[in-house]
């Protein structure tokens, strides 16, 4: 909610409700409301938790991403995971919150950067 119109000698303080893509989450003297946050497609978020009336978005990675800039319990900005080389195997498989790690397979193995397992050569 959102102040309307504020108290004065004959009447007290008018309150509405946020509507459209607005909130507030806490009791205020506020005119307006907060703007949603935007889970945008191009930074590699996705809706996580959906804006309403009483509480702003939470956004997070989309899948093959993983978060670069936490905000909170939400994500600001994500980036795709890393892809491993020829020649590199995946050491760890890439989350929601850390990058792929690759690492080079010894010698006399070969991995074609998607295997988690470097194999030797026949």
């Amino acid at each position: 909610h959102h102040v309307l119109n504020h108290c004065n000698s004959n009447s007290g303080t008018e309150c509405i409700q946020c509507t459209g893509s607005t909130y507030t989450d806490v009791p205020n003297v506020l005119m307006a409301c907060f703007t949603c946050t935007v889970c945008d497609k191009g930074v590699g978020l996705r809706i996580k938790i959906k804006c309403t009336y009483i509480s702003d978005a939470l956004c997070e990675p989309l899948p093959g991403h993983y978060c670069t800039e936490s905000q909170g319990e939400s994500c600001g900005k994500a980036h795709e995971h890393s892809a491993c080389l020829p020649g590199q195997y995946i050491n760890q498989t890439g989350t929601t919150l850390t990058d792929t790690v690759c690492k080079d397979c010894p010698e006399e193995t070969y991995s074609n950067g998607s295997f988690t397992h470097c194999k030797q050569h026949t």
